[in-house]
């Protein structure tokens, strides 16, 4: 029996990109595990641990930047990993981004960040 497609890693990172265009920080923070980290690929590290963190932190990106939104521009599935080549628009200027993100039990457990103007 094939999986559930919404299931799958990357219908969960696309309803979490969906949600991201709109702004739903409900929706968005729903597509994370309790205990998620997003983690800079630099060295700044850790942006956010655990889901009332990662709420907060991108609720107030949502009500600062009302215009952002964030385009796919390639995509790479590779078991529970999905890498994403983003491009995100509504700040002063665009930011190419890569995005990898790690998908287990229907939820991100954890993303991984890196980008540039």
């Amino acid at each position: 029996m094939s999986p559930d497609p919404d299931r799958r890693p990357e219908a969960v990172v696309k309803r979490q990109t969906e949600a991201y265009n709109e702004g739903d920080i409900e929706a968005f923070t729903a597509c994370y595990a309790e205990d998620a980290v997003i983690e800079r690929l630099d060295a700044e590290g850790v942006v956010a641990n655990g889901d009332d963190e990662i709420h907060d932190q991108y609720r107030e990106l949502f009500e600062m930047l009302p215009e952002l939104t964030c385009g796919v521009t390639d995509e790479f599935t590779f078991g529970e990993y999905v890498a994403c080549k983003e491009r995100v628009t509504g700040t002063d200027d665009p930011v190419v981004a890569l995005a990898v993100y790690l998908v287990r039990d229907d939820v991100i457990q954890h993303l991984w960040l890196g980008g540039e103007p």
